[in-house]
């Protein structure tokens, strides 16, 4: 059977860094009140079972905390905590292995290698068999009896026969109960089919009753066929009394037919006979145009002829003013470059001095930019150093608010130890190096 063999706390509520060798079998923790025992119980129920929960149990001044334990197997078990970190270390068998994000629960590899975990008395109660504090009685005489007689059934495999037991019954009192409520629904429905004996003779009433809807459905179809063939057959003879009426009226209808056909054919002829007058007209008008048109071009080989001598008067001129143009325009370059010589008379003598005149704003401008960011540099800074003086101050003034309620308390707030004026200073103390540290 697996036993711890070594024991490390550090910065564990009063613990700095406390090493302790177990022997096999029941070890007991003795010592004065205030000591630090409760404490290792604490560090050892953090390791095997997450409990408690959160950072409270740091030590004073501390920013980590770390418990680990050694098996008789060699197998090594540790958790560290610091403010933003939370994790098991599992050495076993040359290989190390590290489990972060567990939530609640131990990790089951950890578990599995420990061997230490609670034991399950029912589904409410559970009982840890490894480690006792101070004030908790033997095994289970503290215990109510139905939970002792749990726990022994457990030990003895009974929980296994009590719990089909509890099964069986549960599922004899869900049939029972489901066999009351199917006779009672039973009896509900044959009551409710009382009602409806009558049903064939109604069934057979309603299965005549359709027939008969079914038969006066045909009949009024074909009553309104009749009546729609019986209007038509009415507004057919009222139309043949009209036409014979017509008929009547109209004796000599052979002979207009004749007339009418002879006075489409004269409307035809009509018709020809006035488009060909409208194109004849149209002909006379064009005709009459283009003599006057030759009238009034019978010059026209004359007017082509002065057209093309003012067109080459034309172009001859638009090519003289150009030349005029660039004749003028070359004269004002030479004057213009005759009296930039005479003012460039020493201008090779100064080509040097331009060229430093222009590195010398270079340099100064860059030299501004310089001096621009400096500035804001300088600013920042001086923002910075105000920033810090007054975190500075107000963090002198939280240690000494913090140092006097610890004076009033006359208590350690995490591990609830009496303290002294000697150990609130060098809990400031403490609070105080670590401040310093962190401005290094």
């Amino acid at each position: 059977m697996r036993y711890i063999k070594k024991l490390v706390i550090q910065n564990f509520q009063s613990h700095r860094d406390t090493r302790l060798e177990l022997s096999p079998g029941l070890n007991v923790i003795t010592g004065p009140s205030d000591q630090g025992k409760s404490a290792i119980i604490r560090a050892l129920r953090w390791l095997f079972f997450n409990e408690p929960r959160g950072s409270q149990f740091l030590r004073v001044g501390a920013t980590t905390c770390r418990v680990e334990v050694e098996l008789d197997d060699g197998t090594v078990i540790a958790r560290e905590r610091t403010t933003n970190r939370n994790r098991y270390i599992l050495r076993r068998n040359g290989e190390e292995r590290i489990f972060e994000g567990f939530g609640h629960d131990v990790p089951p590899e950890v578990v599995e290698a420990s061997g230490i975990r609670k034991a399950v008395l029912d589904d409410n109660n559970e009982i840890v068999l490894h480690i006792s504090s101070q004030l908790e009685g033997p095994f289970l005489l503290a215990e109510t009896g139905a939970t002792k007689a749990r726990a022994i059934g457990r030990l003895k495999g009974v929980h296994v026969v009590d719990a089909a037991l509890g099964e069986v019954a549960l599922e004899l009192t869900r049939l029972q109960a489901e066999e009351r409520n199917l006779t009672r629904y039973i009896k509900e429905r044959e009551e409710r089919l009382q009602e409806f004996a009558d049903l064939p003779a109604e069934g057979e009433f309603l299965a005549r009753a359709e027939e008969l809807f079914t038969r006066a459905e045909e009949a009024k179809k074909r009553l309104e066929v009749l009546h729609n063939l019986r209007s038509r057959l009415q507004y057919l003879d009222e139309e043949r009394r009209k036409t014979a009426a017509i008929l009547q009226r109209l004796p000599e209808l052979s002979v207009l037919e004749e007339k009418r056909r002879a006075l489409d054919l004269r409307a035809e002829r009509y018709l020809a006979l006035k488009k060909l007058a409208e194109r004849l007209a149209t002909v006379n008008s064009a005709a009459a145009q283009a003599a006057s048109f030759l009238e009034r071009t019978r010059e026209t080989s004359r007017g082509e002829a002065i057209i093309r001598t003012a067109e080459e008067k034309k172009e001859r001129l638009f090519r003289l003013k150009e030349v005029r143009d660039r004749w003028r325009r070359v004269d004002r370059e030479g004057r213009a470059a005759a009296e930039a010589l005479q003012h460039t008379a020493g201008a090779a003598a100064a080509i040097p001095l331009v060229a430093r005149l222009e590195e010398a704003v270079t340099r100064q401008a860059a030299l501004k930019r310089v001096q621009q960011e400096l500035a804001r540099v300088e600013e920042a800074l001086a923002k910075g150093r105000y920033y810090i003086a007054e975190k500075e101050k107000e963090l002198v003034l939280r240690v000494q608010q913090y140092e006097q309620l610890l004076l009033r308390a006359g208590k350690c707030p995490l591990c609830l130890r009496s303290i002294d004026r000697e150990t609130v200073n060098r809990i400031v103390a403490e609070v105080k190096d670590d401040r310093r540290e962190k401005k290094k």
